[in-house]
Order: structure tokens, then C-alpha cells, then sequence
């Protein structure tokens, strides 16, 4: 083991790779990529613990390093007491690529690699801002007026555009050589107009917000370099200028600023309030310990507000949703890294001499990319991108170590026990790498054959869909709710298509092995409203004297679904049968109309306005009838944007193909 972690290259290169993959560059293998790039962060980490096995590691009396470490152990203490415990490890995992990258490269700082790691991450820097120019003028109306691939979100690019553009503009200033300035200060404008490319707001107004502190932290290097101070911002208002040229007007940074700034933005939101209302709901229903890290997804629905009609994965606000996942404990915890951060920086400061302004910048410049994401994370999902996670780790461990060199901070030896054999040291160390490893990479398996399985089965693949249903479960050990919920398709598609010529014993076993099915799939996500929804539906494909006594009646089971998902559509649609059937109309119409406002992505929305245009019919009402044509028309064209769209690649694209 010694002898591997001993070559230096070969970690950088691990943990590089893990950044690159962490961009998910290939559209089509994403989960593979988030795999790769959790595993080899561990690998690298592990590289990196694993060189104070023989004489243990000196770690820093810092109160600023504690609250990271707490920060850190919340989340997995989230992970025990969550209802999705597997779901839940693997957010732990994705988000523990931060705390490892610091922590490991705080506890074993190897200035060469650094070095390495800089280098290889300026030149991806730079293609990104490049590529990210390249989506905005070539291929506009694919990336839908803002740059954003590889990433899914053009708030995420900006958000990384962001962490590295403080750090350049160190580099600019403090270089040790004039080539290592010169380049700087080019990777400085080329970030700057990345950041223009993206439509963020957000991103913008906070690297303006923390430009300000930048530019005054060095108000004594401000007459040497203001040339290139001036240069980047002359830059960033080109770029600004140029983004006017977008084909959707709307989407335009310029136009997504000014209305922002001048009041004038129907919701300069964009539906943040309404989403952050739903969230704290959904915090305050789990203040002490969350849902689990990573688990917001899941929740989510249930707590969302009537306004809310897009709907949301994350909480577009990261420290709110800290407090939904791990309680409110974890923003408290948030918030006091952050002022220890501060304090920390204001101390270090103080103590360096200000002519050396090298080592000044050596803290500034990652202090300050940090801070443009931690203001960004307010109005987005920062701190839950994955590649965002790697470089703040980077730049945290940077940051700290720059700051220790001139504080001197007082350390604590940690050792195993100097009986323990090197060998019995260094399995010790690993077993928890591998455990967590293997069951992160296990359970990511399993999400891939589950959806394998659906694809199979939607295909008439039977013996697919069974062989990949069985691996999956197998893979996760059974704790993938998905494979249950996959599972009971089977029983309930038989009985759906052969029910009336099956004998009652049959169907009675058909239907406890659906029942059974579904009741583990709620065991292991109390939140799915599909495995509710099918509980009422698998009623209606029985007799009914073969339903157990007491169980509630499938109108239950939908309104159940719907309470934790409004959009769903199959409980809406079952609920207004059942009205519908005892003549009620009116009731029917209400439920549908319930879910009329919301934005719908699956092809089965047509479903829902389809009965709508038909109650509305039966009440003549022309109102209803021309409010949802408009709204089908719209979803149509809206499906046909994104066939057209998966039809066509990217290089088909990009020079015109048909």
C-alpha cells in the first residue's frame, strides 16, 4: 500500500478523473459516471489516509475543523434514522466527495500535487467556458437559450464557473511567473464569460456581491494590477453585451438581470418562493432528524403548496434543505463553518505582512470562490452537484492549509495502537471504505437493472424484465423499493388480463403476492405514492369478498397518492372514475381540475385533459373546454420539442445535420 500512495501522479490522476467523470460528459452513461466518481474519490482518499498508517497523522486543534467533521457526522447520523436508509447512504456518499477531498488533502497537504491538481482543473475550466460560448451561439435553442452541458442545469455551469473564477484572478495577480499570470488572467475572462453564457442570475449577482470583498481585501494590489482587474471586467460586460445575441430573448442574462434588478420580472423566483414554502414545511415536519441526506426528492411532493405548479427535486436553497433533510441542526452547523471561516481568514490575515501578497491571495482567492457558491446556494442547488462538491472540497483544503501554515496551529497525534501489525493498520482503515463503497456501488446497480426492467418490460421483454428484476434485488439486498413496485406489476397484470377465466384460488394467491409486494415496497419507501395507488388499484382487479376485511377501500388508497403526490396522474384519474360511476360529475371535475395547473413531463398528461375536455363537455362549459385545448396544445408541442430534441444528437446538431 505504501509503495502505491507513494506515487504521486497516479493520485492526482485518480482524483482528476473523479472530477471529470463528476461533469457526467456522456449523456447516455450519467449513473456510470456518478459511480466512477464516487468510488474513485474513496480510492483516493483512501490512498491519501492510508500514508499515516505507520506513524498516524497530526491533526489541527481547529475549531473551524471540528464544525466540519460535525457537519459531516450529522449527515450519516441522518442516514440511520432515516425512513430510505439505502437511498439515504447513497446521498451520504455523493455528498462525502467534499469532506473526503478536504480532509484527506488537509491531513496530508503535498504541494506537487496541488500543483498537478490546479493545472489539469484550469485546463478543463477553460474548455468548459469555451464549450459553454459555443452552446450559447451555436446551439441555442437546444440547450434551450442558456449554456449548461455537460451539466443538467445552467445554474450548477455557473455555480462551478463561479468557484474557479476567484481563484484565477489570484493567479492573475500573485503568479509566481508572468506566463502563470498571463494565463490566469485568460482563464479569468474566459470564466467570466461562461458565467454570461449561462443565464444565471443568481451566479451573477453573487460573484458581483463577492468581487466587491475581493477587490477590497486587495485594495493595496489594486494600483499594480488594476490593468488586469479592468481587463476581466471589461470582459464580463462584453460578454454581458454579446448575450443580447441569444435566439430566446427571455433567457438572456441581460434580459433575466435588468428585469430582475428593475422589479420588472413577472417572478424573478422563477418559483423559488413557492418551492421554498413546500420546503419549509417539510422541515419543520422533521426538525430534529430529517428525512436523510439526499432524500428531498422523495418527500418533497407531499409538502409542496398549491402555487407550486412546476414542481421540484431539490429546494433551490441549500441550507433550507439541510434542515429538511438532517434537521435544523445542519444549517445551524452551516452557518457557524461559515463564520468560523471568517474569523479564521480575519486572523490569518492580520499576521501576514502586506507586501506578501502571494500568500495573502493564496487564501483569498479560494476563500472568495467559495463564498460566490455559498451565496449562489441560497437560490440553488449548489452544494448537491456533484462536480461543485469535489472543487470546494479542493479549495477548502487549499484555503485551510494556507491559513495554517501562518497560524500554527496546534495539533493532536492520532495513531492506531502501536501493537497493531502496519497490515492490521491498513485493513483497518480500508473496511470502511470498501462497506461503503460496496454498498453504494451495489445499490446504484440496482437503480440501473430496475430501470433496465421497466425498459424490458414496456418493450414485451418478459424473461428481461425477470432476469433484471431478480438482479437488481439481489443487488440491493431487497432495500430497492423500486423492484417491489416492479415486482407487483406481475401479479396485477395477470389478474388485469386473465382474472375472469382464473379459479379463485388463483387470484387469491395472485393477489397476496401483489399485496405482499407492495407492502415492502412502503416498508422501504413510506413515501412512494405508486405503491399506494396500486393498493386501491389491485382492488378493482379482485372480487371484492376477496378483500381482506378492513382494508381500506381503493378511494382511500388515491387520495392517499394524491396527499403525497399531486401530480399523479393514475390516482387522479381512478378517484374521478369512481365519482364519475355514482353520477357525480361535479366531483369528478374538481378532482380533475385539481391537477390541471401543474406541468406535466409523461405522455399519460393527456390522459388527464382528455377527461377534463370531456367533463367540461358534459357541463357545457366553453370556458373549461377552451382553457384545457390551450393547455393540450401546449403540452403537445412541448412533447414534440423533446422527441425532437432525444432524436437528434448533439453533433447532429452542432453542424446541421439532418
Amino acid at each position: 500500500m505504501n509503495r502505491i500512495v507513494s506515487s504521486l501522479p497516479l493520485s492526482s490522476l485518480i482524483w482528476i478523473s473523479a472530477f471529470v467523470s463528476a461533469l457526467f460528459f456522456i449523456e447516455k452513461a450519467q449513473l456510470q459516471q456518478f459511480v466512477a466518481a464516487v468510488v474513485l474519490t474513496m480510492l483516493w482518499a483512501l490512498m491519501s489516509f492510508a500514508k499515516g498508517t505507520k506513524d498516524g497523522w497530526q491533526v489541527p486543534k481547529s475549531g473551524t475543523l471540528r464544525l466540519a467533521g460535525l457537519f459531516w457526522l450529522l449527515a450519516a447520523f441522518s442516514v440511520v434514522l432515516s425512513p430510505t436508509p439505502m437511498i439515504a447512504l447513497t446521498g451520504f456518499c455523493f455528498f462525502s466527495v467534499m469532506p473526503l477531498t478536504f480532509f484527506a488533502l488537509t491531513l496530508n497537504y503535498d504541494e506537487q500535487a496541488v500543483k498537478i491538481i490546479t493545472a489539469a482543473l484550469a485546463i478543463i475550466f477553460a474548455g468548459l467556458s469555451v464549450w459553454a460560448m459555443v452552446q450559447f451561439f451555436m446551439l441555442n435553442d437546444y440547450v434551450g437559450g442558456r449554456a449548461k452541458l455537460p451539466l443538467a442545469d445552467p445554474n450548477a455551469l455557473a455555480a462551478l464557473f463561479n468557484l474557479a473564477l476567484f481563484p484565477a484572478m489570484a493567479g492573475m495577480i500573485a503568479g509566481p511567473t508572468k506566463i502563470v499570470r498571463t494565463l490566469s488572467l485568460l482563464l479569468a475572462i474566459l470564466l467570466a464569460g461562461g458565467i454570461m453564457m449561462t443565464g444565471s442570475r443568481g451566479a451573477l449577482l453573487s460573484a458581483l456581491l463577492v468581487f466587491a470583498v475581493f477587490v477590497w481585501l486587495n485594495r493595496s494590489e489594486l494600483k499594480a494590477h488594476a490593468k488586469c482587474i479592468g481587463l476581466v471586467i471589461m470582459a464580463a460586460l462584453i460578454f454581458f453585451g454579446l448575450t443580447t445575441l441569444g435566439g430566446r430573448a427571455h433567457e438572456t442574462m441581460m434580459d433575466r438581470t435588468v428585469k430582475t434588478v428593475t422589479g420588472t420580472h413577472k417572478d424573478w423566483t422563477t418559483n423559488h418562493a413557492d418551492i421554498w414554502r413546500g420546503a419549509w414545511k417539510m422541515a419543520k415536519d422533521h426538525p430534529v432528524t430529517g428525512t436523510g441526506i439526499g432524500t428531498f426528492y422523495l418527500h418533497y411532493s407531499q409538502y409542496r403548496v398549491p402555487e407550486d405548479n412546476f414542481g421540484a427535486v431539490m429546494a433551490h436553497a441549500d441550507p433550507l434543505q439541510f434542515a429538511a433533510e438532517m434537521g435544523f441542526a445542519a444549517p445551524l452547523l452551516f452557518y457557524a463553518f461559515l463564520i468560523a471561516a471568517i474569523i479564521r481568514t480575519s486572523r490569518t490575515l492580520k499576521k501576514i505582512p502586506p507586501e506578501n501578497a502571494a500568500q495573502r491571495l493564496l487564501i483569498i482567492g479560494p476563500l472568495c470562490g467559495l463564498a460566490a457558491v455559498v451565496a449562489h446556494a441560497h437560490v440553488t442547488f449548489a452544494f448537491y452537484n456533484l462536480s461543485i462538491l469535489l472543487g470546494a472540497g479542493f479549495l477548502l483544503a487549499v484555503w485551510f492549509t494556507a491559513t495554517r501554515t501562518v497560524l500554527n496551529d496546534e495539533v493532536s497525534a492520532q495513531t492506531f495502537p502501536p501493537s497493531w501489525p502496519n497490515k492490521t493498520r491498513v485493513i483497518t482503515l480500508a473496511v470502511p471504505f470498501l462497506v461503503l463503497g460496496a454498498l453504494f456501488t451495489l445499490y446504484t446497480a440496482s437503480e440501473y437493472y430496475a430501470d433496465r426492467a421497466q425498459k424490458n418490460m414496456f418493450a414485451g421483454d418478459v424473461q428481461g424484465f425477470a432476469d433484471d428484476l431478480i438482479l437488481a434485488k439481489n443487488l440491493s439486498l431487497g432495500t430497492n423499493y423500486r423492484i417491489w413496485l416492479r415486482a407487483a406489476n406481475i401479479p396485477m397484470s395477470v389478474l388485469q388480463q386473465n382474472g375472469r377465466s382464473f379459479p379463485e384460488e388463483k387470484k387469491k394467491e395472485l393477489y397476496a403476492q401483489a399485496t405482499a409486494d407492495l407492502a415492502r415496497a412502503r416498508s422501504r419507501n413510506p413515501a412512494s405514492s405508486s405503491a399506494v395507488y396500486y393498493q386501491g388499484y389491485l382492488q378493482t382487479l379482485v372480487p371484492k369478498d376477496m378483500v381482506p376485511e378492513g382494508t381500506p377501500p381503493p378511494e382511500e388508497f388515491y387520495r392517499e397518492a394524491l396527499r403525497l403526490d399531486p401530480l399523479h396522474i393514475g390516482a387522479r384519474l381512478a378517484l374521478a372514475d369512481i365519482y364519475q360511476g355514482r353520477g357525480d360529475n361535479d366531483e369528478a371535475l374538481k378532482i380533475i381540475e385539481g391537477g390541471l395547473n401543474y406541468y406535466y413531463h409523461l405522455p399519460t398528461a393527456m390522459d388527464l385533459y382528455g377527461r377534463a375536455l370531456i367533463l367540461y363537455s358534459l357541463k357545457k362549459d366553453a370556458q373549461g373546454q377552451r382553457i384545457v385545448v390551450k393547455k393540450m396544445a401546449d403540452f403537445q408541442r412541448r412533447l414534440e420539442r423533446t422527441k425532437k430534441k432525444e432524436a437528434t444528437s448533439l453533433p447532429q446538431e452542432l453542424l446541421g445535420q439532418e
